[in-house]
């Protein structure tokens, strides 16, 4: 999750530059719209509090650690399992003929190798459930935005943590509250 933060900031950025770049490449001399005459309007967005607050987060935090809490277990008992039978080895060994130590040593390294398989692939689906929360937030964010802030003129949305990129926000231009509510509105109504 820490990465997330740094990854809507990423996004955020992104997306200013976009339309920064967008907004001074205009031609000069062609007729401005009504809209572009006015002064850029721009808000930000605490991305650490939007992180904390926002019940989907939440719930797919939740589920994330579950998911990791059962991967975790799972791999443990796999591990103390293979773990038992290195020690049943051990013990038998020194009854064994070389030809049996040989075919135990050759099975319990391939027993080893499938256990490291297992393990990356539960990494790898845990990093793609988090992937998929990441991905499922930003789309969520976007279309509330492209929704609901387009009539209130805002130009550009920024994303502010401590330690980013953006140094100083005055408070009167924060509209995390006003974002949150709408999300973990349209979060409650789409989990009904």
């Amino acid at each position: 999750m820490k990465n997330l933060s740094l990854i809507l900031n990423a996004v955020l950025v992104l997306a200013v530059g976009i339309l920064y770049f967008l907004h001074f490449s205009e031609k000069k001399g062609t007729n401005l719209s009504l809209d572009s005459k006015k002064p850029s309007q721009i808000v930000f967005v605490n991305s650490d509090s939007l992180l904390e607050n926002y019940e989907y987060i939440k719930t797919a935090k939740k589920e994330l650690e579950t998911r990791h809490k059962a991967a975790e277990d799972d791999f443990s008992a796999k591990g103390e399992a293979f773990q038992n039978k290195v020690k049943s080895f051990q013990q038998q060994a020194k009854a064994m003929t070389p030809n049996e130590i040989q075919a135990a040593e050759k099975s319990l390294k391939a027993e080893e190798e499938s256990l490291m398989e297992y393990k990356q692939k539960l990494t790898a689906d845990l990093s793609d459930k988090g992937q998929e929360i990441d991905d499922k937030l930003f789309t969520a964010i976007r279309e509330y935005l492209k929704k609901n802030v387009g009539g209130k003129s805002y130009n550009y949305v920024l994303g502010y943590t401590k330690g980013g990129g953006i140094l100083y926000a005055n408070d009167s231009l924060d509209i995390t509250h006003n974002l949150l509510e709408g999300l973990n509105k349209d979060y409650k109504e789409k989990s009904k």
